[in-house]
């Protein structure tokens, strides 16, 4: 009887040792994550969804953030630095061997992402699991508008503090999973496909010394000249 609770002790041991390293693999501070991207609008209606790619990543560490967005061969990208240690926000454009860069401070407006005017979020107590992680549910919706209704799944098992500080989302405290945005006009809808816990160097929250430092006037015309 004694060796039977024996096993069955290690047994348990076992379980809630595995069971809790799962937990804790799930809850990373550094790594990549990887969005499917569905561009919400024609080609024929902006030209330049035809430069930008089906995928979106974002590389974190110590809260910091660099989020791209690459299409065209690698000939045009679109990125943004949340560098959390500096309190400051960078865009990067780079076109051909065109390469620029605009800097502002964390409590400015984001650049990259448009805001959504009359946007109302409510909470809701709803979750249900993406890729492992148990996910909260958010409703968005534009009482003063006809603009559409959409859901934010977010999931605060992934470590980024103020991971939503480059976007709208400002009051949603947790990582996006799915969520409706538009980027220069552009609708879209993101959903996460992969997370990748692996190891970040920190020169990728650097500027890089090829970008031009320019007003953000600057950048936006150019993309403007894409439509």
């Amino acid at each position: 009887m004694n060796n039977i609770m024996k096993k069955l002790t290690i047994i348990i041991f076992l379980f809630l040792l595995i069971n809790s390293c799962t937990v804790k693999e799930k809850e990373i501070d550094e790594g990549v994550l990887e969005y499917n991207v569905e561009y919400l609008t024609s080609k024929e209606e902006n030209p330049i969804v035809n430069l930008l790619p089906p995928s979106m990543y974002i590389k974190f560490k110590n809260n910091s953030t660099f989020t791209m967005i690459k299409g065209w061969m690698g000939v045009f990208s679109l990125s943004y630095i949340s560098n959390y240690k500096n309190q400051t926000n960078t865009t990067l454009l780079k076109i051909m061997d065109q390469k620029y860069y605009y800097l502002t401070q964390f409590e400015d407006t984001n650049f990259i992402f448009d805001d959504l005017k009359g946007m109302k979020l409510q909470f809701t107590n709803d979750t249900k699991m993406i890729l492992g992680y148990n996910c909260k549910k958010v409703i968005v919706t534009f009482p003063d508008s006809d603009t559409p209704p959409f859901d934010i799944y977010y999931t605060n098992d992934i470590k980024i503090e103020n991971s939503n500080f480059n976007n709208p989302f400002k009051d949603i405290d947790g990582v996006l999973m799915e969520f409706s945005i538009k980027m220069n006009k552009i609708p879209m809808r993101l959903t996460i496909s992969k997370v990748k816990a692996v190891e970040i160097p920190d020169d990728v929250f650097k500027i890089p010394s090829t970008y031009i430092k320019v007003e953000r006037n600057k950048i936006q015309d150019i993309l403007d000249s894409l439509k």
